[in-house]
């Protein structure tokens, strides 16, 4: 296993938290979002309520296999370029990702597709160094690994970015040339 800038470990190249890191992120929720959140996907919810109690039935629930299934089929092609990218640039803040972005997105679209994924709990954020990170949910690291392996999402607009021709051939705009680096 490698190590990214952060620490996290590496493996299939995709980065993931532990579990325990993901439930730490949500209980750090205040208790109208933490409950809005739990009941958006789980329905009413008893009280008094119990955090770590909801959090347990919450993974029990993503780890259904019609669930993932399900969460599954509705990754769309902006959904997986904005995996994948978070996989690629190691747990990014939200200014890296809008920079990878630049051009494709425009803030309020990159924003807007964040917000839906953290609701869909594809995504969350960390926060470490007094920096929010938008990580990838480990709970979901089968579901989410095909998507980030497949990064042939950032080349679908390849014949667009073409900056010059060269001889015949093709020179890649930066964007693409930063994604073959990294």
């Amino acid at each position: 296993m490698k190590e990214n800038k952060i620490g996290v470990s590496f493996r299939n190249g995709a980065s993931f938290r532990s579990i325990d890191e993901w439930k730490s992120a949500l209980m750090t929720l205040p208790d109208t979002s933490f409950c809005e959140l739990i009941r958006s996907i789980l329905g009413n919810i008893k009280t008094p309520f119990n955090k770590q109690r909801l959090l347990n039935d919450l993974i029990n629930f993503l780890s259904r296999d019609e669930i993932k299934k399900n969460i599954a089929a509705y990754i769309n092609e902006q959904d997986h370029k904005i995996i994948a990218a978070l996989a690629l640039l190691g747990e990014p803040v939200s200014g890296e990702l809008g920079t990878f972005f630049i051009g494709e997105f425009s803030p309020e679209e990159l924003h807007a597709l964040v917000i839906n994924l953290e609701e869909r709990l594809i995504i969350y954020r960390i926060r470490e160094e007094g920096r929010q990170r938008l990580a990838l949910n480990p709970v979901l690291e089968h579901v989410l690994a095909p998507f980030i392996a497949d990064t042939r999402c950032f080349f679908n607009s390849f014949r667009d970015e073409i900056s010059c021709k060269a001889e015949g051939a093709a020179i890649p705009s930066g964007k693409t040339m930063a994604a073959l680096i990294l």
